[in-house]
């Protein structure tokens, strides 16, 4: 009668029930010594309303007891978009006595009512030990516009450790009983999340473009001292906000910070240096994206270029402006590359841009790149680009000094593991760099050459 789930990792020692074998025990008594222990893993498919139903009585039996501690649930087109049992579930999940990581998906984009009262009370239920919350692809209802607030302070999530809320909306049910989708404002909900200082992991990403006001995010990296990772998406970030931000990931606080993501970054000439504070010799960062922004003008929003998408066309980053100003060449050709000169800790580093599907990165801006890498100002980089904000990457309008990039940047990844390698691990240690380089005749010769001994030894 038992079941793995075959959604678990594998190898695992956790066995997870299915909904049918869940629904069947939980009919008999939890102190017959016959019964199997319950799962710590509930892995909740919503296809069919029976199966859900099973599952909630589970739930409301105590078929499930202190030894679960996560629930998945994920929604397919079969599953009806808004149901009554809906409540009932997040109601009995808010009620598990040992709940440590939720997770509320739509894995094919289709809609997923979830009213917005019932995952308060099953978020307010499990603040004790709730330390995981993912909502991905979510519409949130609720019987008023104003009634949508989903307040950390007011939840008390103060265990919570990780949060991710992608691509969720909001949506008010009128009187005609038509529901009105609207934003989700995730503004106001990183203001509250500063009551959670155990956070290392919060990812905010929106679909429609909001502006995020600088003391919300400062307040954040200022209380959260754990926080290691931090993606912001579909939010614009004031001017302002650098001249803030940067010295409290620099200096003050949040000196565990190492993945920054940030999708607007509306620079200017003043806001240029404190900017560069992120790349320079003092940030923590290990990995970094971001949307740079120049007057407003997002790259790629200026320079797109028109006609057969299959035709590179050379196009011009710099534009006319005044003396002195900030413009695309000096952000990314000179600012950027010279900055990153005496870092020592980025590994990543991508910058992207707005859509664009025949926008190419002129051979000024390459050339600077490759001599940063290629006279050793930066060994430590290993994953470099620029990219559009849809994962693509750029065109680039010479190949051959692509190529060279990408030669150096391997380079990076192989010459100081062979600097650093102790006696006792030097001949696994050879092996292991000669294989991985392998793959690029360049880059082997390159390490054989610099390290003549390496053929003695392999």
């Amino acid at each position: 009668m038992m079941k793995q789930n075959r959604y678990l990792p594998v190898p695992t020692k956790l066995k997870a029930l299915s909904a049918k074998t869940a629904a069947l025990f939980s009919r008999s008594k939890r102190r017959e010594s016959h019964l199997p222990p319950a799962c710590e893993t509930v892995d909740i498919l919503i296809g069919e309303i029976a199966s859900l139903k099973s599952t909630i009585d589970a739930l409301e039996s105590g078929f499930y007891d202190a030894s679960t501690s996560k629930v998945h649930i994920r929604k397919t087109k079969a599953g009806p978009k808004t149901h009554r049992e809906y409540t009932r579930l997040l109601e009995s999940i808010g009620h598990l006595p040992n709940l440590k990581e939720l997770s509320i998906v739509s894995i094919d984009g289709d809609d997923f009512h979830l009213p917005i009262e019932a995952l308060k009370k099953a978020l307010r239920g499990a603040s004790p030990t709730i330390c995981k919350v993912k909502l991905q692809k979510l519409r949130l209802l609720c019987g008023h516009y104003r009634d949508f607030e989903i307040r950390g302070v007011s939840l008390k999530l103060h265990r919570l450790e990780e949060i991710e809320i992608s691509h969720c909306s909001e949506g008010f049910i009128e009187s005609s009983g038509v529901i009105s989708p609207v934003g989700l404002c995730l503004g106001g909900f990183l203001e509250s999340l500063t009551s959670a200082r155990s956070l290392k992991k919060v990812i905010l990403r929106q679909d429609s473009v909001e502006t995020v006001l600088t003391q919300r995010t400062e307040a954040l990296v200022q209380s959260c001292l754990l926080l290691e990772e931090l993606v912001l998406a579909g939010l614009v970030t004031e001017v302002s906000v650098w001249d803030t931000i940067v010295p409290r990931i620099n200096h003050l606080y949040a000196r565990n910070i190492k993945k920054l993501h940030l999708d607007r970054c509306r620079l200017t000439t003043a806001s240029l240096d404190s900017f560069l504070g992120l790349l320079g010799p003092d940030s923590p960062l290990e990995d970094f994206e971001f949307v740079p922004m120049i007057n407003g003008l997002a790259l790629g929003a200026c320079f797109y270029t028109m006609g057969d998408p299959n035709t590179p066309r050379r196009i011009s980053w710099g534009r006319h402006v005044e003396a002195g100003a900030l413009t695309w060449t000096k952000l990314l050709g000179e600012a950027v590359p010279k900055a990153l000169e005496s870092n020592t800790r980025l590994r990543r580093l991508r910058i992207k841009a707005e859509g664009g599907v025949n926008l190419f990165v002129p051979v000024a801006i390459q050339q600077s790149w490759l001599e940063l890498l290629e006279k050793g100002r930066n060994r430590t980089m290993l994953d470099f680009g620029f990219f559009r904000r849809d994962g693509y990457t750029f065109g680039y309008e010479d190949q051959e000094l692509t190529a060279k990039l990408e030669h150096y940047l391997k380079l990076n990844r192989y010459v100081p593991i062979l600097e650093a390698m102790k006696d006792e691990e030097r001949d696994h240690t050879i092996v292991q760099v000669l294989a991985d380089a392998s793959d690029d005749v360049p880059c082997l010769f390159h390490v054989l050459q610099k390290y003549p001994y390496v053929c003695s030894l392999a």
